[in-house]
């Protein structure tokens, strides 16, 4: 005799709309039509690839189908030949990637991936891959627009697919290239502290992009960029805390270019004393301390009170010695700047006081052995005692007193009139043109 089985029957699919790769699971039951297994499922006549089946469920993976049919027909044929079907799926269309820009980077580069219907009818995209190699992250997305960061890879040329949740994909062939990336050759100096200026030398050191919008060194960010290109990136490092660490230039792509432990942050230099620390031009200033050059050679300039000296007697790394410029009174800081850019800094270090000033001088004129009385104000220039005074240029037989309002002295022989010059135990110099 003969049997009719129980029709099967499809109660839903999962999803119910879908494109190129959407992973669809129908559900239902005798979905084999009494036999067990399937020899061919249709989605609105387009053959799809069964991934696994039995008689209450069956997964299938969509091929690229016609949204135009309007039909939404599922036919499953059992190995039987019986036919279970429904109207339960519709095509909707293929997601398209009109661009992708930028179109070539390397490791690090923002990638964005514009078009339509581009999370494929899912509800999000969960991966995509760029000449093969999965993004490093997805930032933000839309049906229209995807940013995804590349990751590392060597150079090459091929497709950007997006993979929704749904297991729908959307494709550019040759979509990117992944370009040949950026080296570190060389880091100059590859030590140093704040303000040390560092070359970093290579290729492709903007990653496909057109400037260099952030360096770190050690992993803090440099003080600024002063210039980049391609071939060289030159910056001024910022406050770190001494170790080494790898030196990294981020581009306006998002590329990065790094070198592992390319540089190391030295304990920075510190000012322990200024003395005198009280002065004014001519003073003769000793600046103490350590590591005074910041890893440097040799200074490149000093400044007190914002002012820069007029000499650098002597300089390394534990003591320094200048010769104040005049300036007006005031206070401020004491900044040591090495030739490698790195600058040592003592706040509120050294003030300037009132410049000394020579009143009159009495007798205005005279000889050998005249007794001389020069009143003014600082005359000792921020000093404790006067070790010279001339007079005309020639040097007194003695000083007989002094403070910083008075000092008096004996003149030796000389000719002429001129200048009235007295000079301070700290170098600190006050005169009276024509005294």
């Amino acid at each position: 005799g003969w049997t009719y089985n129980t029709a099967g029957v499809i109660a839903s699919t999962s999803p119910a709309t879908g494109q190129l790769d959407t992973v669809v699971t129908l559900s239902g039951s005798a979905l084999l039509g009494g036999g067990n297994s399937v020899a061919k499922l249709t989605l609105d006549g387009v053959e799809a690839a069964v991934q696994s089946a039995n008689a209450t469920q069956i997964v299938a993976v969509a091929a690229s189908g016609d949204a135009g049919n309007g039909g939404s027909t599922v036919v499953v044929e059992s190995n039987t030949g019986a036919l279970v079907q429904g109207n339960v799926f519709t095509y909707v269309d293929d997601g398209k990637i009109v661009t992708v820009a930028p179109n070539a980077g390397q490791v690090g580069t923002r990638v964005t991936i514009s078009g339509t219907a581009l999370r494929g009818a899912g509800s999000a995209v969960v991966s995509v891959t760029l000449v093969g190699t999965a993004a490093s992250a997805i930032s933000n997305q839309t049906d229209t627009q995807v940013v995804a960061v590349a990751a590392s890879r060597s150079a090459g040329t091929g497709s950007v697919v997006l993979t929704a949740d749904t297991g729908a994909t959307v494709t550019k062939v040759n979509g990117f290239t992944y370009n040949t990336a950026g080296v570190i050759a060389n880091v100059s100096p590859a030590n140093g502290q704040i303000g040390t200026q560092v070359d970093i030398t290579g290729t492709t050191l903007l990653g496909s992009g057109t400037s260099a919008i952030a360096v770190t060194l050690n992993g803090v960010a440099v003080g600024s960029i002063v210039s980049g290109t391609d071939a060289k990136v030159t910056v001024t490092a910022a406050r770190g805390s001494a170790g080494v660490g790898d030196v990294v230039i981020t581009a306006d792509t998002g590329a990065l270019v790094t070198k592992t432990n390319g540089f190391t942050y030295l304990e920075e230099g510190v000012i322990d004393a200024v003395s005198p620390s009280v002065g004014q031009g001519g003073t003769i200033v000793t600046i103490s301390g350590s590591r005074l050059l910041g890893g440097g050679s040799t200074l490149a300039a000093v400044t007190l009170a914002g002012k820069a000296v007029s000499q650098v007697a002597s300089a390394n790394n534990t003591a320094v010695i200048v010769t104040a410029a005049p300036q007006t009174a005031g206070a401020g800081d004491v900044v040591l700047t090495a030739d490698s850019g790195a600058t040592v800094t003592k706040t509120g270090g050294f003030t300037y006081q009132g410049a000394g000033a020579i009143n009159t001088v009495s007798p205005d004129k005279g000889q050998l052995g005249t007794l001389v009385a020069i009143i003014g104000t600082n005359l000792l220039g921020g000093g404790t005692k006067a070790i010279d005074v001339k007079l005309n240029g020639v040097a007194v037989e003695s000083v007989v007193s002094g403070n910083a309002t008075a000092v008096v002295v004996v003149a030796a022989a000389g000719t002429g009139s001129g200048d009235v010059v007295i000079i301070s135990d700290t170098g600190a110099a006050v005169a009276k043109t024509g005294g």
